[in-house]
């Protein structure tokens, strides 16, 4: 068996805002442990590829992802920009719906959101549960001047149900 080590348990990004990196303490796991993508089969594997691929095809999309809420892992992902990081965007989206899930649970609320929004001055990024797996989540990032919140999400929220 192949192992790695084990990721820390601090938030992500905190050692960069902070400016100290914390040692991060080694264990061994197994790479199925650390890594979802290498225990997806290939028709899993295809049906994300095609949702990024479905979202990317979307008026105004600049990129999507799909990941593992739990690791932060990206799953899938594509993004009209170069720059983009959609590694790095799985990883926060990942932290963003954990922190909301449990912020939801500390106040009592047991309903599960249906997606949440992040929307800035030129585009606006949704994040949501794929079909009724709230350990896989996907978002997408979109221009404001192409399209409407509405109908982004309403898209957004077929490809996520159905794969198409």
């Amino acid at each position: 068996m192949v192992t790695v080590p084990a990721p820390t348990a601090q938030r992500p990004f905190a050692a960069e805002r902070s400016g100290v990196a914390e040692p991060a303490p080694v264990a061994e796991r197994s790479v199925a442990e650390v890594d979802p993508m290498s225990t997806l089969i290939g028709s899993q594997a295809e049906r994300y590829q095609q949702m990024v691929v479905e979202c990317l095809a979307m008026e105004g999309a600049r990129e999507a992802a799909v990941f593992d809420v739990a690791t932060g892992t990206l799953l899938a992902g594509a993004a009209r920009e170069t720059h983009f990081d959609t590694a790095r965007a799985a990883s926060g989206s990942a932290a963003l719906v954990r922190e909301t899930l449990a912020t939801l649970a500390a106040v009592g609320i047991a309903e599960l959101p249906k997606d949440v929004l992040i929307s800035f001055t030129e585009h606006f990024h949704i994040v949501g549960s794929v079909q009724d797996d709230q350990s896989v989540y996907a978002f997408i990032g979109v221009d404001k001047a192409a399209t409407t919140y509405a109908l982004t999400r309403l898209r957004f929220a077929q490809i996520r149900a159905h794969g198409s």
